[in-house]
C-alpha cells in the first residue's frame, strides 16, 4: 500500500507544500524517514502550532513560578520543567527548594493535593486533548486546596490566526487526529470555505500520514478545498460529545480553556464546534501578593478555583 501511495505521488508531478498542525505528525514524519521520501516526489511538509508547551506564552510560565516561589505546591507535566522564564526555570526553583511536582495527569495532582496540607495549583498545558480532563476533575469535587492553573489552548483560533496573517503559501493542512478526536471535523470548515484551505484529518501510523498526504495533493489536484476526514477510524464528525458538554459546563462557571493573554480569546465549546468567548464573574480568584512572597490579584491571572460546586451535579 505505502508503494503504491508513493507512486502514485510521484506520478502527480507534485510541487506543494502542506503544514501539519500536531507534533505527534512531526515524530512519525522523522522516525520513519518520511520527510526525505515526501520532499522526493515533490511535497514539503512544515511544521505548525502543534506544542502545546511552545505556544504557552512567557507571562504564564513566569505565573507558574511566582506561584512556586510564593511556597504553592505546583503540580505539572514534565515538559513544562526545562522551559526557561526571565531568570529560571522550574528546574532551578525546584533545586533551590520549591514544592515542584512532576505528574503524568491531573488525577495524581488531585491525589496530591488530597494528601496535602498545602495548597496544590496544578499547571493546565494542552489543546483540547488534555483540557477535558482538566474540566472533569474540577466536577469530580476536587479538594478546597486544589485549583487550576489554566493556560489551555485551542486549535482552531490558532490556525485562523495563520490563515489570517495575509499570504499564506500552503496548499493544505493536515489537521491533528487527538484533537479533532475530541471536537470533530465541523470547527476546521471555515478554513476550506473562507480561505480555500485542503484539509485532512490524520492519524498517527506512517501510512495515515501518506493516506492524508495524497488525499491532500489529489484535492489540490482537483482544485478541491474540503475537510476529509482519513482518521475515521476513531474520528468522527461530531467529535466527543461527552467531553465537548464537560468542557461547557466547566467553562461557563469560570474555567478559562484559553488562557491569558486576553487578546488570544477565552473560547466556549458549542453543539457545532469552538464558539464565541464568554466568562463567568462567580469565579473566585487568589488574592495574595504577586510577588515572591506571593500572588497579587491580577485581570491576567487565570488561577481558577471549582465554583459553585453544588451546580455541577
Amino acid at each position: 500500500m505505502s508503494r503504491k501511495i508513493m507512486g502514485e505521488l510521484e506520478s502527480m508531478r507534485l510541487d506543494i507544500t502542506l503544514m501539519h498542525v500536531c507534533g505527534t505528525h512531526q515524530d512519525t514524519l522523522i522516525r520513519f524517514g518520511l520527510d526525505s521520501e515526501f520532499q522526493r516526489v515533490g511535497v514539503d511538509i512544515r511544521q505548525g502550532p502543534g506544542c502545546p508547551v511552545c505556544v504557552t506564552p512567557p507571562q504564564e510560565i513566569e505565573m507558574t513560578m511566582a506561584l512556586a516561589r510564593a511556597g504553592i505546591t505546583i503540580a505539572v507535566f514534565g515538559d513544562l520543567m526545562k522551559v526557561p522564564g526571565e531568570s529560571q526555570s522550574l528546574n532551578e526553583i525546584r533545586a533551590e527548594g520549591g514544592d515542584v511536582r512532576i505528574v503524568f495527569g491531573v488525577d495524581d495532582a488531585v491525589d496530591l493535593a488530597r494528601r496535602s496540607q498545602k495548597e496544590v495549583v496544578f499547571v493546565g498545558i494542552g489543546f483540547e486533548t488534555t483540557a477535558p480532563t482538566t474540566a472533569s476533575a474540577l466536577l469530580s469535587n476536587p479538594p478546597e486546596n486544589f485549583s487550576v492553573l489554566s493556560c489551555h489552548r485551542t486549535v482552531p483560533p490558532a490556525l485562523k490566526a495563520i490563515a489570517s496573517m495575509g499570504e499564506i503559501r500552503l496548499h493544505g493542512m493536515i489537521q491533528p487526529g487527538h484533537v479533532s478526536t475530541i471536537i470533530g471535523t465541523a470547527p476546521y470548515e471555515f478554513l476550506s470555505k473562507e480561505h480555500h484551505m485542503p484539509q485532512v484529518v490524520a492519524g498517527f501510523e506512517p501510512l495515515d500520514l501518506m493516506m492524508a498526504v495524497y488525499m491532500l495533493a489529489k484535492q489540490q489536484s482537483e482544485g478541491k478545498a474540503e475537510v476529509q476526514n482519513e482518521y475515521s477510524r476513531v474520528v468522527r464528525p461530531e467529535g466527543n460529545l461527552s467531553a465537548l458538554k464537560t468542557l461547557r459546563r466547566v467553562h461557563t462557571h469560570g474555567f478559562c480553556l484559553a488562557g491569558v493573554p486576553r487578546h488570544t480569546g477565552q473560547w466556549s465549546f458549542t453543539e457545532e464546534g469552538v464558539g464565541e468567548p464568554r466568562r463567568s464573574e462567580t469565579v473566585r480568584r487568589h488574592s495574595r501578593p504577586y510577588t515572591r512572597e506571593g500572588i497579587r490579584r491580577t485581570r491576567g491571572m487565570p488561577l481558577w478555583r471549582d465554583v459553585e460546586r453544588n451546580n455541577h451535579k
